[in-house]
């Protein structure tokens, strides 16, 4: 417990200063930008998102597993390959994305064209920040991230803030910004990284060879787990009209801050995980972090409720302030997700992913069922209602899984 509350400090630390810093420049460009304009960014983002889990499922999260575990002893060399993996993956998103924008152009709005466009040459920089500071997490050094985390919210906030007084932030101005940050935080962070020692040869066909048979599972999981809430973004012009995007964005602003806490929390606890089943503490280390999020979920989600109306005064500036009462439906999600977190990477730390596949099989069907039927009955509250729902959904399979499977009971036992 008191290992789990040291890394877990850092964790959140370093996740507010990452996370922190998107939420305050979602606020500036929620306040400053049309409904319409905001929802363009949105839109673009769940385009982003998706490219994101693509680059998660084929280098992050089997970095995670491998990095603490099968090369833990050639660390130095294997970050190495996944750096020029890295670089293969954003050439070939970036021209994948420009295309995109070129189609979309062509049949739809300039407006998200023009955005996507330029998301083709900022995501890889992003990306990049993503990449290294979850290897911070394989060593169990989330302050090296944080580190990282400071340089980019220095460079993200201080020039959004300058150019918000001067009423020249804009959606493209806000992604160069969030690109050069985080190239310039990724950049030290490998800097910093540079004691690993990594004189051990390891060939990068072995590298393929692990994360060829970890990352099927793992990026189908993560492109499935991307459906349920990346689908409202796409849908809700079509049946809300153009400002719908931006209204839900403006509320799912409200609990990023859990969710990417939790986000964090998983990097850290899939090679912690790994550790305590190797010393046969698992299903202690499980419970308890599950207890823990319990007892904070459920704080969050009763003070959002409460002073969900004043907040949005505040930070909106009066707008958005009809929606208020959406946030009691918005805060069941970091609830339930906090659960599924935990569940999650036990799962995977065990290296079960395709047990994750399947729950998250679930979750896309949800969406595209009973969840996609409340967006086109009910708008933004269908679409926070339908997180939720295709969340629970997936809470409850994994957990079937981890307490049923005798092959998780196997390979949890000391």
């Amino acid at each position: 417990m008191r290992t789990i509350f040291q890394k877990g400090s850092w964790t959140i630390i370093d996740q507010a200063l990452f996370a922190g810093s998107n939420f305050v420049l979602n606020i500036l460009l929620a306040e400053a930008l049309p409904a319409e304009e905001y929802g363009a960014f949105a839109i673009a983002f769940a385009v982003f998102l998706f490219v994101g889990t693509l680059h998660t499922g084929l280098l992050t999260e089997p970095m995670l597993v491998f990095g603490a575990g099968r090369f833990k002893e050639r660390l130095g060399a294997y970050l190495a390959l996944l750096r020029k993996a890295h670089v293969l993956f954003a050439v070939l998103s970036c021209l994948l994305l420009a295309v995109i924008a070129l189609v979309v152009g062509r049949i739809g709005s300039t407006t998200i064209a023009n955005t996507l466009l330029v998301l083709a040459f900022a995501q890889p920089f992003i990306l990049f920040l993503w990449l290294m500071r979850r290897a911070c997490y394989t060593l169990l050094s989330p302050r090296t991230s944080a580190i990282g985390g400071l340089i980019y919210m220095v460079i993200l906030l201080s020039s959004a803030a300058v150019m918000s007084r001067t009423e020249t932030l804009s959606v493209h101005a806000a992604l160069i910004l969030m690109s050069i940050g985080s190239l310039v935080g990724g950049v030290v962070i490998v800097l910093l990284l540079r004691r690993i020692d990594d004189t051990a040869s390891l060939e990068a066909s072995e590298v393929v060879a692990e994360h060829k048979k970890y990352s099927g599972w793992a990026t189908a999981t993560g492109v499935l787990g991307w459906l349920p809430g990346g689908i409202p973004y796409i849908i809700l012009p079509f049946i809300a009209g153009a400002s719908a995007p931006g209204i839900l964005r403006a509320l799912v602003n409200f609990i990023m801050p859990a969710v990417q806490a939790y986000a964090a929390l998983s990097i850290l606890l899939v090679p912690m995980f790994v550790r305590a089943r190797a010393s046969g503490r698992f299903r202690k280390s499980v419970t308890a972090t599950a207890g823990l999020l319990i007892a904070a979920n459920g704080s969050y989600w009763i003070l959002l409720g409460l002073f969900g109306e004043p907040l949005i005064n505040l930070l909106y500036g009066g707008k958005y302030v009809e929606y208020a009462g959406y946030l009691w439906i918005a805060g069941a999600y970091p609830f339930i997700s906090g659960l599924a977190v935990v569940v999650r990477t036990a799962l995977r730390s065990l290296e079960l992913p395709n047990y994750v596949f399947w729950a998250s099989v679930g979750s896309a069907v949800a969406a595209g069922t009973v969840s996609l039927f409340l967006i086109i009955a009910y708008g933004v509250q269908g679409a926070l209602l339908g997180i939720s729902l295709n969340m629970a959904v997936e809470l409850v399979m994994m957990t079937y899984y981890f307490r049923t499977s005798a092959r998780v009971a196997r390979k949890a036992q000391p």
